[in-house]
């Protein structure tokens, strides 16, 4: 452990992988609330305080977040534009657990950068710190904070991320549930016995009925994300690109400018999609200043 600068400090752990890693690192952390940013993020301070004000004044709520803006550096100029907006109105509000595991998935909102009560972090990550495949912790994390309380989106400025090909959800290989491999069938095993051991710790249940709501859970995850990328548009570009890998990517090019100007077009009356203001002023100084964008 060392010292960076004054308030922060810097935890290595360079022999364990990095679930491992980050549920020893949550071990440390003492203060009531807790939040994960990426390397490629930035995070609202504005909207992290009115997370943090919605949650002090609501207690059945164990997480929130706000609205995010994606952004894309090139060539000297920056291009801002919303994201997640299938999402927008997300809602986790049954008073139920295992009702609430549901609506995290009706439709999916990963809730991996969320502002969360400290406690679902650090429970999360302690299920999740001997599963090899990274792509199932934010899956726990959304399932522990649905099991803990409620979650909201609220109409604020959140976050910016990079807009980038290979970055979450765009290339990244789906999880399986339905056939899984010989390690993904270990992993599984360990998600869902965790989370259904920490949901009956908050709801009236048997060991096996509380598993096979998480698996209900979980099977609602896999249906969401097969009809995400079996997509009248993804399954013709999947059948392009083995031959014609260029056209794929124009094609691909061209889907997410459309889907831009789309969007664009969707918020331009929503004061929490502004594209104006310090805080994502002092973004772009800081995009521009370090060069932040995917060679």
């Amino acid at each position: 452990m060392g010292k960076v600068s004054a308030g922060f400090k810097y935890f290595q752990y360079r022999e364990c992988p990095v679930s491992e890693k980050l549920a020893k690192a949550f071990s440390h952390v003492t203060t009531p609330y807790a939040v994960m940013c990426a390397d490629d993020d930035f995070l609202a301070m504005s909207g992290l305080k009115a997370c943090l004000e919605f949650l002090e004044r609501n207690p059945e709520y164990s997480s929130a977040q706000g609205r995010c803006i994606s952004f894309l550096y090139k060539k000297g100029k920056i291009r801002f534009s919303p994201t997640y907006l299938k999402n927008i109105r997300m809602d986790v509000s049954s008073d139920i657990p295992s009702e609430r595991i549901i609506q995290q998935f009706s439709p999916y909102m990963n809730q991996f950068y969320s502002l969360h009560r400290t406690r679902n972090l650090r429970l999360a990550w302690n299920i999740s710190r001997k599963i090899n495949d990274l792509r199932l912790p934010e899956l726990t994390i959304g399932m522990v904070a649905a099991i803990n309380g409620k979650h909201s989106i609220l109409p604020v400025f959140y976050s910016v991320r990079e807009s980038i090909e290979g970055s979450t959800g765009t290339v990244a290989k789906k999880t399986d549930f339905i056939n899984p491999d010989e390690d993904s069938r270990k992993d599984y095993s360990l998600l869902a016995s965790g989370l259904a051991r920490h949901l009956m710790t908050r709801q009236k249940l048997g060991f096996s009925e509380a598993k096979a709501k998480i698996n209900r859970a979980l099977m609602q995850y896999m249906k969401f994300s097969l009809s995400y990328s079996e997509s009248f548009k993804s399954r013709i570009i999947r059948l392009i690109e083995p031959r014609l890998p260029w056209l794929s990517k124009l094609m691909r090019r061209a889907y997410a400018i459309i889907t831009e100007q789309k969007d664009l077009i969707t918020v331009r009356n929503w004061k929490s999609y502004s594209f104006k203001g310090e805080e994502l002023d002092e973004m772009s100084r800081l995009v521009i200043k370090h060069n932040i964008s995917k060679k």
